[in-house]
């Protein structure tokens, strides 16, 4: 019995997992569910407005998620429809496609939650021409798109409202991975015999240092959508306190010095080193 607890505890804090057990449910309902209904030809445009729908979703509070699945539907609708709109007439057709993915592209320049509607978008677009010509009206595809992606819409919703601190737990640990990494990149230069190879050292612990930087900023970008939307309780202090934590080490962490072959010259025989 202890052990079934142990793999259920372990179960419920893996956030890949969890996610994985999200898919599943959202793909089996758009192919065993719609075939055990009855409806075979939905299966197709439903599971792939579901996929879609999957790579514009990212982690924020609730009110933002259900806003953000009103516009991810809308705009799913808008784009496929002009697109069976506009198939007929090729010149119109290549114009629009080529000018809506570029301004798509242009858009996720925005910030990473422009970024995952817009690709989302854009392969959307790619679906829809897939499926040109195929259906007797024209908003029976987009309409397909739009049920699939309320379905994954609906589902994410439900896993968050279950566990909503889950990716927050998940981006602290990642964050503390890169952090130990950045310390081994970083002790590295204090090695004498690496002294030959220092410019090379100092080049991927910037690296390191930039991808902990990101990830930083992504964890605080969290940690304020989530402030904002309720009021402060112990555990919001918690996770808050961990960041801070976590900030402090990374800001002692990339602390510099200007010659570490110096360092390397005056104690390659002691035990600082």
């Amino acid at each position: 019995m202890n052990y079934l607890t142990q793999i259920f505890n372990s179960f419920k804090t893996n956030s890949i997992l969890i996610y994985c057990l999200q898919i599943l449910i959202v793909l089996t309902g758009t192919t065993l569910g719609l075939l055990w209904l009855g409806y075979n030809q939905l299966i197709v445009p439903v599971t792939l407005g579901a996929i879609a729908a999957a790579l514009t979703d990212f982690d924020d509070r609730l009110s933002i998620r259900l806003r953000n699945l009103i516009y991810v539907c809308l705009l799913f609708f808008t784009v496929s429809s002009i697109l069976g709109f506009l198939a007929p007439y090729k010149i119109f057709f290549i114009l629009y496609l080529s000018i809506s993915s570029a301004f798509f592209i242009l858009l996720g320049a925005l910030g990473q939650r422009y970024a995952t509607i817009s690709f989302g978008t854009i392969l959307l677009s790619i679906y829809s021409m897939f499926g040109l010509g195929e259906y007797a009206h024209w908003y029976q595809q987009p309409t397909y798109f739009v049920y699939g992606a309320l379905w994954y819409g609906l589902t994410s919703i439900l896993f968050f409202i279950i566990k909503p601190t889950l990716p927050l737990q998940d981006k602290l640990s990642q964050i503390f991975k890169e952090i130990s990494v950045l310390l081994q990149a970083k002790a590295r230069l204090f090695d004498p015999d690496n002294k030959e190879n220092v410019e090379q050292l100092l080049y991927e612990l910037s690296l390191q240092n930039t991808q902990v930087a990101q990830s930083l900023n992504q964890i605080r970008s969290s940690l304020l959508t989530r402030l904002k939307a309720s009021r402060v309780s112990n555990k919001s202090i918690y996770w808050l306190n961990l960041y801070f934590f976590a900030r402090d080490i990374h800001e002692q962490a990339t602390s510099n010095y200007l010659h570490y072959e110096h360092i390397q010259q005056n104690f390659s025989r002691s035990d600082l080193t």
